[in-house]
């Protein structure tokens, strides 16, 4: 049998975890239900947030997840991207043997890779730190970064935190993500694949394909609710125009629905490839039983009275004409595409009510500057009872 090939690539992530002892950590434990990836992230975003809430009340006396508790959001999506990133890794190879294993795959299948290699990971991390940090330097400044976070938090955030997990994260997630809905396709189109007309799913063998496609959508869905809620999170909080990171608001609404054309963009090509793996696989089963049927019907446009030579084998190639008819050619359910469909279109829906509600309250606070400059008192709020941050000059 053809064996799952270029799957022995360790994850970047992973490659961290043992290079900093994680993995020796989990054996002399002795507790093979912790991943070394998920305890290397979890302590990184443990003591970011306990270090650094704690830095800045020492600094500042102000709690900063009490302030405004969605700048928790990126932590939890460096969280979510990690349980992505293994999901995605595991579930590309269970697809591929389970394939192999109703031998659907002819040849072709070890031709081309189906996921970047750990040297492509490693390169593009090693230019995405490099970029950071020029950035940070050339761009930001040193002193700015110095006064706005503090020589301590500055090194510890910019130097540990963020090169050493949450870009490498950032790097794996996409990278992968990118190989299950780009490179996997790909992979099984340039494959001598048969379908499996007896799946009991109607799939062809293909729902674990299916799912992988549509579960990996759902991780990038989830990143962009937490996009969502890290951006206008602060207006929901504050209630004010001028609250939270709001304040760039056409870049960050651009930059939203880039993400979300992404998204569509990436699901869209990965399922047409496989559909046209299966319409192809299916039209060349069903040319062979037409011409197995004009074999033993001897005048096939006769419907009401054709001579049939052998009856067993005509309702034998009339079953396996059933099943053929019968397989999807998507390797997805109604219910699938139900659920793909509320995950595609409600990222898009809470980002455009709670811009709505950015804009109303930019308009009504707006209004009300207008009206207290041209008024001899000074109230404290607005007419909706929310606060709008004017300095009166």
């Amino acid at each position: 049998m053809t064996q799952v090939a270029n799957r022995s690539d360790t994850l970047l992530i992973e490659w961290l975890a043992s290079l900093f002892g994680f993995k020796r950590l989990v054996e002399y434990f002795g507790d093979d239900s912790i991943d070394p990836i998920y305890m290397y992230v979890g302590t990184f975003i443990l003591v970011n947030i306990s270090f650094g809430t704690a830095y800045r009340y020492w600094q500042t006396g102000v709690i900063g997840f009490i302030e405004n508790p969605f700048g928790l959001a990126l932590p939890l999506g460096v969280a979510v991207a990690t349980v992505g990133i293994k999901y995605m890794y595991d579930g590309q190879r269970a697809a591929e043997e389970q394939l192999l294993s109703k031998n659907q795959v002819q040849s072709g299948f070890t031709d081309s890779r189906s996921s970047f290699s750990f040297r492509t990971t490693l390169l593009v991390y090693v230019i995405a730190v490099t970029a950071y940090l020029l950035y940070e330097i050339f761009v930001i400044g040193i002193d700015t970064l110095l006064q706005s976070q503090g020589p301590v938090l500055a090194v510890f955030y910019n130097l540990l935190v963020l090169p050493l997990c949450f870009i490498a994260v950032g790097v794996e997630f996409v990278l992968m993500y990118s190989s299950v809905h780009f490179l996997f396709p790909r992979r099984l189109a340039r494959t001598d694949l048969k379908l499996f007309f007896l799946d009991a799913r109607n799939m062809g063998g293909f729902q674990p394909v299916g799912e992988l496609l549509k579960k990996s959508y759902y991780v990038y869905t989830a990143g962009l609710l937490i996009y969502v809620a890290f951006f206008y999170g602060p207006v929901v909080l504050e209630g004010g125009a001028t609250g939270g990171a709001v304040q760039t608001g056409p870049i960050i609404v651009v930059l939203f629905t880039i993400l979300w054309l992404v998204g569509i963009s990436t699901l869209s090509y990965s399922m047409y490839q496989i559909h046209r793996v299966m319409v192809a696989e299916k039209d060349a089963r069903l040319q062979e039983i037409e011409t197995k049927l004009r074999e033993v019907v001897s005048d096939p446009y006769e419907t009401e009275e054709p001579e049939i030579s052998d009856t067993e084998r005509l309702e034998t190639i009339q079953f396996h004409l059933d099943q053929i008819r019968n397989t999807s050619e998507y390797p997805t359910t109604f219910t699938m595409w139900t659920q793909i469909g509320i995950s595609v279109i409600l990222p898009q829906a809470l980002q455009l009510s709670l811009q709505y509600i950015w804009s109303f309250e930019a308009i009504r606070c707006a209004e009300y500057a207008h009206s207290i400059l041209h008024s001899s008192r000074w109230p404290t709020q607005s007419p909706s009872g929310r606060a709008c941050k004017i300095q009166r000059i």
